[in-house]
């Protein structure tokens, strides 16, 4: 590089380059001025005013993102964070060799089109429902009362969330619990009231009996009894036969329904031994032992007294009445004494849960006015703040002020 017509050199310690002394120019063979040339890579052409793609970091030192690539980079981010959530939640349901297909039915949910499930709160109500699949494709119950226990979730919504998933993702599950046969008792039940009392196979005291039952009010109290009854119970029943165990807990939760002991209760088994192919023998045998546990929690309530009398203060002795009136009572005392003990447990926690982002938090979704039944229209939704109508703002503003 020549920098003046005499050139004087003269070597600089201090910058390590020969230095002209005449115009005081640096004189260097390999010194290259980078607006002179450009750079060509392929078909483009990259100069010194082309834009290089910076990384920037939002969410701490650690955690960079690609410009224009954060919305991938922190749904990956949130995944690999939900993973070991999962991890942690199968390993206090007793259940560590089930988190590799909890983690890929959680991936294939969110990654669903039909539901579209938002990170937060609903997150990890769909981890508990990939959680209870994970269970039943294993022939074990859901457990899905101690699932929304463990994740501070309310139980109807967890529910729901598992028949979106089941919905969406097209999975048939092993009907393995009880619970399950009660929709077709109901039916069949019903089928049979709409018959005449001489053509049913119900006797005449029962029939008119059974008249007088709301039969969703049963469904409902069977599937709450049953559930509570695997959790309290050592009996093995409900593992052995959940067609017999079904059908005992339903014709238990008619007699809570209607505060007193069925008439001739042998020919209810022989209506449903019609519809499960099994005897009328087999299908009572749980009866005994599920309204032996209704009489053990009454012991245990130290209500057992209580509801022996008549309305006339007399004592009665049947066992069947008495399990009858304090069913629904029982029930319900029982279930808030188990969760009472389950919090007190040390190896049994609520698993904190937070996320970051200012995501979707699950308090509006855990309410169980706004739960996904099926489908993106039915997710839960943000409530909008209501606008007044154009014509009744002008309307005001004139007569407020009409000049």
């Amino acid at each position: 590089m020549s920098c003046c017509d005499n050139p004087q050199i003269l070597w600089d310690a201090d910058t390590c380059i020969n230095v002209c002394t005449s115009c005081g120019d640096a004189v260097e063979h390999a010194l290259v001025v980078p607006s002179e040339f450009e750079f060509s890579i392929g078909s483009q052409t990259v100069g010194l005013n082309s834009r290089q793609t910076s990384i920037k970091s939002k969410h701490g030192p650690a955690q960079h993102t690609l410009k224009g690539e954060s919305s991938e980079h922190k749904a990956k981010r949130l995944t690999v964070e939900m993973h070991k959530f999962i991890g942690s939640l199968c390993t206090q349901m007793s259940s560590p060799n089930l988190d590799a297909r909890v983690c890929l039915l959680f991936d294939q949910s969110m990654k669903n089109e039909v539901t579209k499930f938002r990170w937060g709160g609903q997150a990890k109500a769909v981890s508990g429902a990939c959680l209870a699949i994970a269970l039943r494709e294993n022939n074990k119950p859901d457990r899905l009362k101690e699932i929304a226990l463990i994740l501070g979730q309310k139980y109807v919504y967890l529910q729901r969330t598992l028949a979106t998933l089941l919905a969406s993702l097209k999975i048939k599950l092993p009907l393995t619990t009880p619970s399950h046969h009660i929709p077709n008792l109901v039916s069949h039940l019903y089928q049979e009231l709409k018959l005449r009392p001489e053509e049913s196979i119900l006797s005449i005291k029962l029939y008119s009996q059974l008249q007088n039952i709301p039969l969703q009010s049963v469904a409902e109290l069977s599937c709450t009894f049953l559930e509570t009854f695997a959790l309290t119970s050592n009996s093995k029943f409900v593992q052995s036969s959940s067609t017999s165990c079904a059908v005992s807990a339903f014709v238990l939760c008619l007699e809570g329904e209607l505060g007193k002991s069925l008439f001739d209760i042998k020919d209810i088994f022989k209506c449903f031994s019609q519809v499960c192919h099994l005897s009328a023998d087999t299908l009572s045998r749980p009866y005994r032992a599920m309204r032996q546990e209704v009489l053990d929690w009454m012991k245990k309530l130290n209500w057992e007294e209580q509801y022996k009398k008549r309305s006339n203060g007399r004592a009665d002795s049947s066992l069947r009445n008495v399990c009858a009136r304090s069913l629904k009572d029982a029930l319900r005392e029982v279930d808030q004494k188990w969760r009472l003990e389950q919090r007190k447990k040390p190896g049994k926690y609520r698993l904190k849960f937070a996320l970051d982002d200012g995501l979707d938090s699950g308090e509006e979704s855990s309410d169980e006015n706004h739960c996904p039944i099926g489908g993106s229209e039915n997710l839960p939704f943000r409530s909008k703040n209501k606008k007044a109508d154009t014509c009744l703002l002008d309307g005001a503003s004139f007569l407020l002020n009409p000049f």
